[in-house]
């Protein structure tokens, strides 16, 4: 079955305090957004990749292209206010039944047989979405703000690629939005479809904070190590 793959990289990282949104900071010497990118090419050669950015940065985009290519291979679409918006926007570029997988790239440690994985279960199932439960204890707030613990096994944290059948993730993408649209999942969720889970991976990692950036820089760090060994 086709396949795309939409690389959401659409928001400002204002959590990151840096004028550059997070998705375009170098990592590794290359920019966060382009691990992702390089991983569904690498899981897929004929998959179509939709890169979502903002409009301010369109410029900065194609100077992008010049220093690096894959992102040639690419399509590129502009964001809108909400995340929400920015999946939609991509979805006018996606056809009917076809496997659509949605990415976040602050999410830059994507393994090629995670991408693999997933994609094959959502054809089976009619989707796919990575979660992982936390190993930490976990407290609940109640109405007073009362943090009381409550069982981690019934939490799940919730990562992306999220595959799914396209016709009709764009059909639940015709609903007008709304707060709960944290995620692809929600959204098709609320248009009646059932979610399917898989296992997701705990080095998944989510770039949102600065300290972020120094455990990712690291985790970059020790896979350059561990190629330049295995190379030699």
């Amino acid at each position: 079955m086709e396949k795309f793959a939409i690389v959401v990289a659409g928001g400002s990282g204002s959590r990151m305090n840096s004028t550059t949104p997070k998705q375009f900071a170098l990592l590794g010497g290359k920019p966060v957004l382009w691990y992702s990118v390089e991983a569904f090419y690498k899981a897929y050669d004929e998959i179509h990749v939709i890169v979502v950015i903002p409009q301010t940065m369109e410029e900065y985009w194609f100077s992008l292209k010049k220093d690096y290519p894959i992102f040639n291979k690419t399509w590129m679409v502009f964001g809108g206010e909400q995340r929400y918006h920015s999946v939609k926007n991509a979805l006018e570029l996606v056809p009917d039944e076809v496997l659509v997988g949605v990415h976040d790239a602050a999410r830059p440690f994507l393994d090629v047989n995670f991408i693999r994985n997933v994609y094959f279960l959502a054809e089976q199932k009619g989707s796919c979405v990575p979660a992982i439960s936390p190993h930490d204890s976990v407290r609940m707030a109640d109405d007073t703000d009362l943090l009381k613990p409550f069982p981690r096994n019934k939490v799940w944290l919730i990562q992306t690629p999220q595959v799914f059948y396209s016709t009709p993730l764009k059909k639940a993408y015709q609903a007008s939005f709304q707060e709960q649209f944290t995620d692809d999942a929600s959204i098709w969720e609320f248009a009646g479809n059932k979610v399917e889970f898989c296992e997701g991976s705990p080095f998944n990692l989510k770039i949102t904070i600065p300290s972020d950036f120094t455990i990712a820089e690291a985790l970059i760090m020790a896979r350059q190590k561990t190629q330049e060994s295995i190379s030699s």
